[in-house]
């Protein structure tokens, strides 16, 4: 497994296109195509979880153009077993977030389940600052309750305590790195979506006389859940187009 640290920049494009199918989404959405608007949907939260994958090396560009079938599943459970996520224990979160999406047998009790870890998610504090505590005082107490390698030079932050100028530094740093573990988490939750729980909306029924748009109705238990999703989805892509435009994904201090 190559180390995280390895960033390639260079795939910009697949978050551009799970933009266009984000935006093509809504709209079939606005208009009561809820088939289709599910299937554009599904392949935006691919686009973006191939990004990820594709940044952390974790899958190949050849990996990036097959459909995306096991692949999400595949990008967040090597993704939390990197060396790096190990020393937090990311196998074993990862585990436990897969095994309680399965414990539940209806979809309803799915969606439930993500969305309520959607909304925790989303206020995440991977390096979490105490009230009167400066920011370096935050970053090296995570470091040294965590040992996660990589992040900071702790004997350089121990020497500049009490710089005003360096804590300011520090604190956009520790924001960055509480925005990608929002960002990873959520983008994680939404592959859970699209794996297994989205119906096939490509091909109608031929035996049932039916078609895509039989598959969906606005009362549908996806449907309803619908634009929390956009908005997820949007938060998301924001914060990777920041992260990718600035070079901020992982950048140590």
């Amino acid at each position: 497994m190559k180390r995280l640290t390895e960033i390639d920049y260079g795939f910009f494009c697949f978050l551009q296109e799970s933009r266009i199918d984000l935006s093509a989404s809504e709209i079939l959405f606005s208009k009561d195509i809820y088939s289709k608007s599910v299937l554009l949907f599904r392949q935006s939260v691919e686009m973006s979880c191939k990004y990820l994958g594709l940044l952390w090396k974790i899958i190949t560009p050849d990996d990036g153009k097959k459909n995306i079938g096991f692949i999400p599943h595949k990008i967040f459970k090597d993704f939390f077993g990197t060396d790096v996520l190990k020393q937090i224990n990311g196998p074993v979160l990862f585990k436990q977030y897969e095994s309680e999406l399965n414990s539940y047998s209806k979809l309803s009790e799915k969606i439930e389940y993500l969305n309520n870890e959607i909304k925790t998610a989303l206020s995440v504090e991977v390096v979490k600052r105490k009230e009167n505590q400066s920011a370096v005082d935050a970053m090296i107490a995570f470091y040294k309750a965590t040992g996660f390698k990589g992040m900071c030079d702790v004997e350089s932050l121990e020497k500049k305590r009490g710089d005003k100028k360096f804590d300011e530094q520090v604190e956009e740093h520790r924001k960055i790195v509480n925005s990608i573990g929002v960002c990873v988490l959520c983008q994680m939750f939404l592959s859970f979506l699209i794996w297994g729980n989205i119906e096939d909306t490509v091909y109608p029924d031929v035996t049932a006389g039916t078609t895509t748009l039989d598959s969906y109705s606005k009362t549908s238990v996806i449907t309803k859940s619908m634009s929390h999703f956009f908005e997820i989805q949007k938060h998301c892509l924001d914060t990777m187009q920041k992260l990718h435009e600035n070079k901020l994904w992982l950048k140590s201090i």
